[in-house]
């Protein structure tokens, strides 16, 4: 999944915080390049999801505080079999 130049930076902050997400967070981008993830307007991480017609954005916005709890969330949403692990890696 590509993410905005403007990003980045951000994008770098976080992947240093949580290096061990990095990996996951390729194979969710992978699996489901229709949802946009970065930053939220209240620093935390936002996936944003499309609506089933293929819009852009039907206004379904998942948050979490860290990358690990945002994947875990979406995880959860989409598979919530063999993607998730015990704790989270």
């Amino acid at each position: 999944a590509g993410f905005p130049v403007s990003a980045a930076g951000w994008w770098l902050a976080v992947a240093m915080r949580e290096p061990d997400q990095a990996v996951r967070l390729t194979r969710f981008g992978d699996a489901h390049p229709e949802v946009e993830i970065g930053r939220s307007p209240f620093n935390t991480v936002r996936a944003r999801i499309p609506g089933e017609d293929g819009g852009k954005y039907d206004g379904r916005e998942i948050f979490g505080r860290s990358l690990r709890e945002l994947l875990d969330k979406l995880c959860d949403v989409f598979s919530p079999g063999p993607e998730k692990k015990p704790g989270g890696d």
